[in-house]
């Protein structure tokens, strides 16, 4: 969802601009192809939460190659930044997101090197309703997500407590309980 509605994002800058069609190419994919093709490294990779601190890294590089597609303008490429940012903290903590903003650095770079610097910060309304959506919709789905995996945690400590209290053929209270 996240990469989807960021495509609207980039989309309404790249449309104003004279943009390559294989950046065109390459944003729609990284929006629409790349996450199902993510999903299914990490569901198939032996280690699934590496598998996707990986394929965040790989999203962070994307980010910072699109950041100087768009020119720098401001809205989305901190809006950008930013989303990102919060999908490393929640995915892997703050090593995750130091590690992110680097290889985002790194992106950014690149992008500077194969299209050249151009710097058009400044945001048109159209752009700014672009970005809505995903300024709405992504930390709410976060924070959903978030929570679900909280009570989740909540429901299985208070089945070990309960367990570890109790006599699992009886139910009865056990020694260490009393």
């Amino acid at each position: 969802l996240g990469l989807a509605l960021g495509f609207l994002s980039l989309a309404s800058v790249l449309a104003v601009q004279v943009t390559p069609w294989w950046v065109w190419l390459a944003v729609g994919l990284h929006g629409f192809v790349w996450p199902h093709l993510a999903w299914q490294l990490a569901r198939r990779a032996p280690d699934p939460a590496a598998a996707e601190r990986r394929n965040m890294l790989i999203d962070h590089a994307a980010g910072g190659f699109w950041i100087a597609a768009i020119a720098f303008n401001t809205l989305p490429a901190v809006l950008m930044l930013s989303m990102m940012g919060l999908n490393s903290c929640v995915g892997g903590g703050w090593r995750q997101l130091y590690r992110g903003l680097g290889v985002h650095a790194a992106g950014t770079l690149a992008g500077m090197l194969v299209l050249g610097l151009q710097w058009r910060p400044e945001s048109s309304m159209p752009q700014v309703l672009a970005s809505l959506p995903l300024l709405l919709l992504h930390p709410i789905c976060m924070g959903g997500l978030t929570w679900r995996a909280l009570d989740k945690l909540r429901k299985q400590r208070e089945k070990l407590s309960y367990l570890s209290q109790h006599d699992g053929l009886s139910g009865l209270y056990n020694r260490v309980s009393w």
